[in-house]
């Protein structure tokens, strides 16, 4: 493969592989093979040991001497931190937007929720799910606080790996845009306890899913 100038190669494969494990094209307690991973990136050992050790920071691998390296299953306990410390935000960015949303930024995330009808209809699962990371962007970013959705990415990889599995077994697209809908909605009538509500309940799916996942591949997550 090809590296980007300016970066350092490990930290150009820790993004590629850190995505593999969220987006869930690296499933649970699959065996990472240094040697694999080099012939992959063809990269030397010692970068790929530099990302192994970094991604088991994040909790994402678990290194296991003479053993070798696993993706880790996902932790129910960081999941939940995860769930709650993004609704906390959310909720209470999306009540305040409600108030003081402006014209430009409501089209945006209209032009953003037609896209992602387009993307459902065509039933291009990874696409729609980066038109749904731009849609709480978008309501993010209306807070003004430029900082405010990078700090929830990081807080929400363990999250984000529950909603790809989901999307993997064929979550309903359909529920999700509702879901947008009918925030965008609330934007528009300018209701906060709306917002609110809608919001609330869209992010609490993720839980259900998590219950789902978990009852079907209890050996994809630990406590």
């Amino acid at each position: 493969m090809t590296f980007e100038a300016g970066r350092t190669i490990s930290a150009q494969v820790y993004s590629l592989l850190r995505r593999e494990i969220i987006e869930h094209r690296l499933k649970p307690n699959t065996r990472l093979s240094e040697a694999g991973l080099c012939e992959i990136y063809n990269v030397s050992r010692q970068p790929i040991r530099e990302v192994l050790l970094r991604l088991s920071g994040d909790k994402l691998v678990q290194v296991h001497p003479q053993r070798g390296s696993f993706v880790s299953p996902v932790s129910m306990c960081l999941f939940h931190a995860a769930q709650l410390i993004r609704e906390a935000v959310e909720v209470e960015v999306v009540s305040r937007l409600a108030m003081t949303a402006a014209r430009p930024l409501l089209d945006q995330i209209e032009e953003e929720l037609e896209l992602q009808a387009n993307f459902a209809a065509r039933r291009d699962t990874e696409r729609f799910y980066s038109s749904d990371e731009r849609f709480h962007s978008l309501i993010a970013s209306g807070t003004g606080i430029t900082a405010l959705w990078p700090a929830l990415l990081e807080h929400k990889i363990h999250l984000d790996r529950v909603r790809y599995m989901a999307l993997s077994k064929g979550q309903n697209i359909s529920d999700l845009i509702g879901d947008h809908q009918a925030i965008f909605r609330s934007l528009v009538s300018r209701d906060p306890a709306a917002a609110q509500n809608t919001m609330r309940s869209h992010l609490r799916r993720a839980l259900g899913h998590a219950v789902s996942m978990a009852d079907e591949h209890p050996d994809w997550f630990s406590d």
